[in-house]
């Protein structure tokens, strides 16, 4: 008679129920795996709309899927949301896609913006799924786009002229750390270049303007947010331009108080290098008493029969008040500004006078006679900052989905040039991560089938027999 041994009966149920639990897992993991959600694509056929585009596992069956994005600042992040179209885009998966207008006459979120993205899936058996953060850079979809990064500069470009986009780069960063040396102040933040080759292929991504001011003006470059600048083409005193721009806001712009348009482009234009045709524009102006009123320069107009006058006045404003007081007391200036007070106030407190007395010692020093103000008038000269170049970014918080508009022709996230130092890292590490998973599952595969076959054998292994 065969005594049964229970032993092992015991350690192969053991062995067996093991084997299972890992199986078990296996089979989760790889469910996991197979009922995926992809990384978030974004589609633009030019800078006026963007869609953002995932696809989704068949397995998930999704009932309504909401996007949720954030467009990054320093001075403040502008969050907003919307539920996504659901399309059937294979036997396999589904696609989810929210399409956004980025600009227009009431909303404005430049080229270059950089955004925190994820989705959140309901799915119709009630659960919900919430997918990892991802950090995408809007570009400009009718080029394909290089980038370059060192420190805290970036710069982007498209086409085969790299040393252009060099120089570019070279003329940013040296304009911000020199007017960062002016004016006593740092930028925190990274900043970001984007340069297209000519006004006429950057046009779309500018913000809209009058009709009248945009036939009459060639705009070379704007800043539109305060880590973000453009140059429509490769030139460094544009570049340089902007770059100080960004500067002049850190070291001014205070919670109720802004530089004037005067102060703010003065300084650009000086820390720009070549004048270009402003210097004449300004000494046309001294030789015949056509000077502009230097409290009217802080009032918005788009005048463009005025632009080269108010940038080169504005200019020769600021180098005088540097070359007669010093670049000590300039920095003084725009601290004061910043603490809050108006410019009169500003220049009484640093040099001992407001703007009209400025405007007056300036006049002088061109050989042109004082004025009385209470006698003038100036209506007739009112001039500001064209809006070019001191845009705000300007978005509604949430906007609704709009339905898909014709056939979107690139797809920025399979362009690695246009991918930021940030996103290749994510994108290396979301590499890592489902290299890892992978090795996991196919360890955890071999390891069930190694405790399985060793309970069946433990099972099959012949025992010992007694005779009775």
């Amino acid at each position: 008679m065969v005594e049964i041994n229970k032993a092992k009966i015991f350690k192969c149920g053991v062995g067996f129920l093991i084997g299972l639990v890992f199986y078990l897992l296996c089979y989760q993991i790889l469910f996991a795996q197979s009922a995926s959600v992809s990384v978030t694509s974004i589609l633009t056929r030019d800078p006026l709309n963007a869609a953002f585009v995932i696809d989704i596992d068949d397995q998930i069956t999704p009932q309504e899927v909401r996007f949720f994005y954030k467009i990054l600042n320093p001075y403040g992040d502008i969050s907003g949301d919307g539920i996504a179209e659901i399309n059937r885009s294979s036997d396999l998966t589904y696609q989810a896609v929210f399409a956004m207008e980025m600009i227009s006459a009431d909303r404005y979120i430049p080229v270059g913006s950089h955004l925190l993205v994820h989705w959140e899936i309901y799915k119709k058996d009630g659960e919900n799924i919430t997918t990892e953060e991802e950090r995408l850079v809007f570009l400009d979809g009718r080029y394909e786009w290089q980038s370059f990064s060192e420190d805290r500069f970036s710069v982007y470009w498209y086409g085969s002229k790299n040393d252009d986009a060099m120089r570019s780069f070279l003329a940013m960063k040296s304009a911000i750390l020199e007017t960062e040396a002016l004016l006593k102040t740092n930028i925190e933040y990274p900043v970001k270049l984007i340069v297209w080759r000519s006004p006429r292929e950057g046009e779309l991504a500018q913000r809209p303007r009058s009709a009248v001011y945009d036939s009459s003006v060639t705009t070379e470059g704007q800043r539109v947010a305060p880590d973000l600048i453009f140059a429509f083409q490769p030139a460094v005193g544009v570049v340089r331009h902007e770059a100080a721009h960004l500067v002049t806001k850190v070291a001014g712009d205070g919670p109720f108080t802004r530089v004037p348009a005067w102060l703010d482009e003065g300084t650009a234009v000086y820390m720009q290098g070549n004048l270009g045709p402003y210097k004449g524009a300004v000494q046309r102006a001294i030789t015949s008493d056509k000077t502009l009123n230097l409290r009217s320069l802080t009032a918005p107009s788009n005048d463009p029969n005025l632009v080269n006058l108010f940038y080169g006045q504005s200019w020769s404003t600021v180098d005088y008040l540097i070359s007669q007081n010093g670049e000590e007391l300039f920095a003084e200036l725009f601290a004061s500004i910043k603490a809050g007070n108006p410019i009169d106030d500003a220049l009484n407190k640093i040099y001992g006078f407001d703007t009209n007395e400025l405007y007056n010692q300036w006049r002088n020093a061109n050989g042109l006679e004082s004025i009385i103000f209470s006698s003038i008038s100036t209506s007739n000269n009112a001039i500001s900052v064209p809006v070019a170049t001191r845009v705000p970014l300007s978005i509604p918080t949430q906007v609704s989905i709009a339905p898909s508009s014709g056939t979107i022709s690139s797809r920025q996230s399979n362009l690695p040039e246009s991918m930021s130092p940030e996103q290749k890292n994510d994108e290396l590490a979301n590499n890592s991560v489902q290299s890892i998973g992978l090795i996991i599952v196919i360890a955890t595969v071999l390891l069930s089938l190694f405790l399985i076959i060793l309970g069946i054998l433990v099972w099959k292994w012949p025992s010992k027999k007694k005779q009775t």
